[in-house]
């Protein structure tokens, strides 16, 4: 049902998504300058795209959306919301700071501060699931939660061996950090926010036993792909193909008849949602389509077809969690949507229509697409953030110190 976020989980909300969209300008410039092949980038400047992306943009998101789905329903006071969106933004500047300007120990250790803030929301986390009704968006949050920390304790070694600590790890480790976090995490927590605003009167989760089998198999799926990769293992690395179909097949007959009754024609935030299910379904199939070929190459990387690697990726990163944000973002702009009012049909159709442009461009290896879709998708989404910003700004100076009514369940 509808109900008002309290103080706290308001501000952190707000500030978080603000702090996210202020990083993504990052992600979106070098991903438009690389697209158009104005610029050849270095390592550094691309390893700063997609950190500045996965953990600015989707995780500081995911932190947004964690606190509102676990919020204390008492509307007591608790001051953790507000520290954990301090510290999350401090930590995830620094660690885009840290991937462009340096290879050295500075990137591990802004990787264990991020880290640190990581622990401290899964903690707040469970500490709220003992005192709330569980459904399935919480039950989803929590396990993509665990594969986030797996992934980021991968990743932190990584830069420990990648700043000349010999931490023994293998060439499978890479593969292992990405699935963990693409595969586990990523996709449950889109997964996890769509069904969360498109299921308006969820069920608790003791009397869902779809939804249960739903969440168990998509996050089995992002750990025996990681551990697979992480063993150098393809048995392990097939099984997420079964688990992760399955999985999104009861995904859709939960949520598909609500995934279709919003109006793609009228401005809302339910068509973000319903279309971030869409995207779903692609970067899904996609990767289901990869692993089939890694296991086809006997396990080399090398063969994979890199295209549909990226396509993969965005669909994940764009289509699903640019979606899902900015839903989020409309919901807690609710009495400023009149600003800019064009805007929210051109920035829709511009995302939408330019990622799906991309993805085709990058599947058909056809660089006339990809010139002409990047622009209009990285226009799309800068216009977004700049519209959301004028209207958070708009909102505060109006004296908003809570979020507006949202669906949580």
């Amino acid at each position: 049902m509808d109900t008002v976020l309290n103080k706290d989980v308001g501000r952190a909300s707000r500030w978080l998504l603000q702090a996210a969209m202020g990083i993504f300008v990052i992600t979106v410039v070098i991903g438009i300058l690389n697209g158009l092949d104005v610029i050849e980038f270095e390592r550094n400047a691309l390893l700063t795209h997609l950190h500045s992306g996965t953990l600015g943009w989707i995780t500081l998101g995911f932190f947004a959306a964690a606190l509102q789905l676990f919020q204390d329903s008492t509307g007591g006071e608790d001051p953790w919301p507000t520290r954990i969106a301090t510290a999350g933004i401090l930590a995830v500047v620094s660690y885009v700071i840290a991937f462009y300007a340096t290879t050295g120990i500075f990137r591990p250790l802004a990787g264990a501060f991020t880290f640190v803030v990581i622990l401290a929301l899964f903690g707040w986390v469970v500490r709220q699931a003992s005192r709330t009704t569980m459904t399935i968006p919480r039950l989803a949050v929590l396990a993509g939660m665990v594969n986030l920390v797996v992934g980021a304790v991968i990743g932190l070694l990584l830069g420990l061996q990648l700043a000349g600590r010999d931490m023994g790890l293998s060439d499978g480790a890479f593969l292992a950090h990405g699935s963990a976090m693409i595969g586990g995490y990523v996709i449950l927590a889109g997964m996890a926010i769509a069904e969360w605003k498109l299921i308006k009167d969820p069920k608790p989760a003791r009397k869902s036993r779809a939804g249960i089998a739903q969440v168990v198999l998509m996050f089995l799926a992002g750990l025996v792909f990681a551990v697979g990769a992480f063993l150098d293992n393809l048995q392990l690395i097939t099984m997420n193909v079964p688990l992760m179909v399955i999985g999104t097949i009861i995904f859709l007959s939960r949520v598909g008849r609500s995934a279709l009754k919003p109006s793609y024609g009228e401005a809302s935030s339910g068509r973000m949602f319903s279309i971030s299910v869409v995207f779903l379904v692609i970067n899904i199939s996609l990767l289901a389509y990869l692993i089939s070929q890694l296991v086809a190459a006997e396990g080399d990387v090398t063969q994979i077809p890199f295209g549909v690697v990226l396509a993969m990726d965005h669909a994940l990163f764009i289509g699903v969690m640019a979606n899902v944000h900015f839903g989020q973002i409309y919901d807690l702009t609710q009495g400023r949507r009149q600003l800019w009012g064009w805007a929210n049909q051109v920035t829709y159709w511009a995302i939408n229509i330019g990622i799906a442009g991309f993805l085709a461009g990058l599947l058909a290896d056809n660089t006339t697409l990809k010139r002409i879709f990047t622009p209009l998708m990285g226009t799309g989404i800068l216009l977004a953030i700049l519209v959301y910003t004028l209207r958070f700004n708009s909102q505060d100076e109006m004296g908003a110190s809570t979020g507006p009514q949202i669906a949580t369940p």
